[in-house]
């Protein structure tokens, strides 16, 4: 359960959960929101599990698959390419070396 994806919410976002698992949020600030949603989310997991608003709450996929693979991709493209780069630099290197 994630009380760190309740902050990242802006209040907006907040006030449509807090509609959804009953609480009162009129006149209420963003912290004092955030700890009551975490509060209720937490006494009564059964029922809000089911709801797909609350997934990530509750540890379920986050981002899409898609992304994450075009993102490690992207990564191992960029390590190839410093791995291809120092082997570069050091035959260079090795090379004026030798021509000492």
């Amino acid at each position: 359960m994630s009380r760190s994806w309740l902050t990242r919410q802006r209040k907006g976002e907040l006030e449509d959960l807090a509609d959804i698992v009953g609480i009162d949020y009129d006149g209420m600030r963003k912290e004092p929101l955030v700890d009551a949603l975490d509060e209720r989310l937490r006494a009564d997991p059964q029922t809000f599990m089911k709801h797909p608003q609350f997934r990530d709450f509750y540890g379920g996929r986050t981002g899409s698959p898609i992304k994450r693979e075009r993102n490690s991709s992207a990564l191992a493209d960029e390590e190839d390419k410093s791995r291809s780069r120092r082997k570069t630099l050091t035959s260079k290197v090795k090379e004026e070396l030798d021509a000492l």
